[in-house]
């Protein structure tokens, strides 16, 4: 059925682009309530995930792109769902974009070995952990619990030629804690998902959720505040860069997403035509050590205009080299560029910069008027 939608997608003029997923999905499910287990299932589906792009055009009548999606179970109607997913694209106007095409991909581990190899017993052994950690403390009870376990299998088919495939496992964990005092009930619903069952963490994370739970018995209104708000440190850190499993303030305003929908106009970096100018490149291995400290300086038409060092940077160079590894995949002869020091100010056609770091040499440039573009 794979080809028979490739076939289809392949005869269609009025398409810009397109992407087939076929995806075979195994799983175990188990469900608890107090003391036990009530329910284990077995579920396996299979189905066809197909998005389309077609060009159409913004209200202001400017170029633009639509998509479409639709998904068809095994003997579905091909046609009538590449019908429906072309129809949704042509009432969609996004920016103009095209989809990837084969590159090469860092081997990133994607399939728990346990799941993998036996699942059920695995499910079992997820849920008494759950149940244990809970009866720890008296002072709560579990009143329901679910796991669900997932095996994907995903052959990837576009129309710039990809054609891959993938192994990749899903683990989802919900469970409820409840308590009494007197009269009053509290309870507390957790949801968790993960690629790996270590990654879960189960015993930590009840007996955080137990502490939470029962610190509803305490809890009061918040009180209301006008003015100002002071962070500082590891909290204003953790604001604006986010954690290891929440991005923070850089991440959502900084993100694709964010610029493509036009809530927000950052980017990850500076971008703009000619905007990267560099000087010769100074090997590591040359200088016996990443630099932490060093003169930063810029003059111009001879004047100082910033003057800096490195060891001021909030960041330093190694700290910055492993963070954006985890934005962008980073290579040898990558250049990164960051911010500079106190002082940055405009410049016009005519003058000339001479900016230097200690050790490393001197970069010279002078602005030119700017280029108009030429029609035809």
């Amino acid at each position: 059925m794979l080809h028979t939608i490739v076939d289809a997608l392949n005869k269609r003029s009025d398409l810009a682009g397109w992407t087939v997923r076929h995806v075979n999905s195994q799983g175990v499910q188990v469900y608890a309530v107090p003391n036990q287990t009530e329910a284990q299932r077995v579920v396996g589906i299979e189905q066809y995930r197909i998005d389309v792009l077609r060009q159409t055009s913004a209200p202001d009548g400017t170029a633009a792109v639509g998509s479409g999606n639709a998904t068809l179970l095994p003997g579905g109607e091909v046609e009538a769902a590449i019908e429906k997913a072309v129809l949704t694209a042509g009432l969609v106007a996004n920016p103009v974009h095209s989809l990837p095409a084969p590159a090469a991909l860092p081997d990133v581990p994607l399939v728990d070995a346990d799941l993998y190899e036996d699942a059920s017993s695995t499910a079992r052994a997820v849920m008494e952990r759950i149940q244990t950690a809970a009866s720890r403390n008296p002072e709560v009870q579990l009143t329901a619990a679910e796991y669900f376990g997932e095996i994907h299998t995903t052959h990837l088919l576009n129309s710039r030629g990809i054609d891959a495939e993938q192994e990749a496992t899903q683990i989802n964990i919900e469970f409820v804690l409840r308590s009494q005092r007197g009269e009053r009930d509290v309870e507390g619903f957790t949801e968790m998902r993960r690629r790996r069952i270590t990654d879960l963490q189960i015993e930590s994370e009840i007996e955080e959720r137990t502490r939470r739970t029962l610190d509803q018995f305490e809890a009061i209104s918040a009180p209301s505040w006008q003015g100002p708000v002071v962070l500082r440190d590891e909290v204003l850190s953790t604001f604006m860069a986010g954690d290891s499993l929440r991005g923070g303030v850089l991440h959502t305003l900084g993100s694709a997403e964010a610029k493509y929908a036009k809530i927000s106009p950052w980017e990850i970096g500076k971008s703009f035509e000619q905007c990267a100018p560099c000087s010769a490149i100074t090997p590591v291995e040359r200088l016996g050590k990443h630099l932490s400290e060093g003169k930063i300086q810029l003059a111009v038409n001879g004047k100082m205009r910033q003057d800096g060092d490195l060891n001021l940077m909030i960041w330093n160079v190694q700290d910055i080299i492993m963070h954006l590894s985890t934005q962008v995949g980073l290579a040898a002869g990558d250049l990164i560029y960051t911010g500079t020091p106190a002082g940055v100010a405009a410049v016009v056609a005519g003058d000339k910069m001479v900016g230097t770091i200690a050790g490393l040499g001197e970069l010279s440039i002078t602005i030119t008027p700017a280029r108009t573009a030429r029609a035809g």
